[in-house]
């Protein structure tokens, strides 16, 4: 079993959670304040740029976990021989 074979199903359980916390984010982002108990626009404003920095926290997670575009499940060999065929 290769190192990379090893490594995928916690690259896949760290990019579950990226995911998963980016899409918190995202709700918390594209949420509207409650007319009924309104809250002061600075404090809004806080919540809204907090929730676009973890989003954008996440999607750097993911691209750094998914190798910038390659499939986590791939090992890198898979990745070489491809290349190694188109060429």
């Amino acid at each position: 079993m290769s190192s990379a074979t090893r490594q995928a199903p916690g690259r896949w359980a760290m990019m579950t959670v990226a995911v998963m916390a980016g899409c918190a984010a995202f709700l918390v982002l594209a949420g509207e304040d409650n007319p009924e108990a309104p809250m002061s626009l600075t404090r809004f404003l806080i919540i809204k740029l907090a929730a676009l920095a973890v989003l954008a926290v996440c999607a750097k997670a993911v691209l750094k976990i998914s190798g910038a575009g390659r499939d986590p499940g791939k090992s890198d060999t898979e990745e070489t021989s491809k290349a190694r065929i188109k060429d």
